[in-house]
């Protein structure tokens, strides 16, 4: 009962408050992607830079996966703040609360690296969705070439509108072991810009060989959304950032 009333608020709040500005067509079509978002050179500048962090950040900011196939620089934006001019960050945050109709109140950029490796299970860790009943969004944009080989962002179109006729388990369920529907890749060339209703059920498609560099914005509507995240993760050092 509890979760079919969650459903019913979340629905009301969308119908209500949210689905409304350049990013109302997610609601519908899950992901939206547009290609040359960043140039050529911008791209490889900020590989360069996420190579060399990797290599002199240390535990500090840098969190690895168990097999070390994931690699992630949290808060990429403290270490280069002129990414935030750059990528537009003031205008798709706005862009977000219109489409969420929550004002976000923390954010952080990520950057990461992901390379082969026995058992990796691609970025994300596997199938899941970032919320069981509101509304999220995330960008991604792709700073090299990215095809089915090299780890493709992965959803399922319309899972982001779960059916309230699902039964309560899978209305709450936010971790997938497999997914019966056939997944949509999102291939791109460098500078590609995903923005996704991160509602759905998605994740990064292993990586089978080559690598995939990518920055991603996370957006949260408490203050202490990107708190917990780091705390989570066991960076308190940037608890307090």
């Amino acid at each position: 009962m509890i979760n079919r009333i969650k459903y019913f608020i979340a629905k009301l709040w969308m119908l209500l408050f949210g689905g409304k500005g350049e990013l109302k067509s997610l609601k519908s079509n899950t992901a939206i992607v547009s290609h040359g978002n960043l140039s050529p050179d911008s791209c490889k500048s900020l590989i360069d830079r996420i190579d060399t962090e990797l290599q002199v950040a240390a535990s500090k900011v840098v969190w690895r996966d168990e097999c070390q196939s994931d690699h992630r620089i949290l808060s990429f934006e403290n270490l280069v703040p002129e990414i935030i001019h750059e990528l537009k960050i003031p205008e798709k945050i706005k862009a977000v609360n219109k489409y969420t109709g929550r004002r976000t109140k923390s954010w952080y950029l990520m950057a990461n690296k992901i390379e082969p490796k026995p058992g990796n299970k691609g970025s994300g860790g596997g199938w899941h969705r970032d919320s069981a009943f509101s509304h999220q969004v995330k960008f991604i944009w792709y700073l090299n070439d990215v095809d089915e080989k090299n780890g493709p962002f992965q959803f399922i179109p319309g899972t982001n509108d779960v059916s309230f006729f699902e039964n309560s388990k899978c209305l709450s369920q936010t971790r997938f072991s497999e997914v019966r529907s056939i997944p949509q890749s999102v291939e791109g060339s460098s500078g590609t810009l995903l923005v996704c209703d991160t509602k759905c059920i998605h994740r990064g498609k292993p990586v089978l060989s080559g690598v995939r560099y990518a920055l991603t914005l996370y957006t949260f509507p408490t203050k202490r959304g990107a708190s917990n995240n780091f705390r989570k993760l066991g960076f308190e050092a940037l608890v307090s950032n």
